[in-house]
């Protein structure tokens, strides 16, 4: 095994915990932060407007990249939000009223 796999498989390891993506998730937000306020501004406008889609057979969607954020990431965000809400009702901290309060 080669050293350069091995620290890819540490990264890859540590981005999977929870710290690790909060550190990638606060980084990224910096980065577009900066390009957003930057002089390179008018690229990062320009990318909320690419054009994204696929067609199955005679099918087919297509939407801008803001699009497709706010109507199919978002959903999946709050689904996400949902199940773990779920899970704490059911089985974690929620499920007895008196001891959440």
């Amino acid at each position: 095994m080669s050293r350069a796999g091995t620290g890819k498989e540490t990264i890859g390891r540590w981005i999977r915990t929870e710290s690790g993506s909060a550190v990638l998730l606060v980084l990224v937000a910096v980065v577009a932060l900066v390009w957003a306020n930057s002089t390179l501004s008018n690229t990062y406008f320009e990318l909320w407007h690419v054009e994204l889609g696929f067609n199955v057979g005679p099918f087919g969607l297509h939407m801008d990249l803001h699009h497709w954020i706010n109507d199919g990431l978002m959903v999946v965000f709050f689904f996400v939000v949902g199940l773990e809400v779920r899970q704490e009702f059911a089985h974690g901290s929620l499920r007895d009223r008196a001891a959440s309060v």
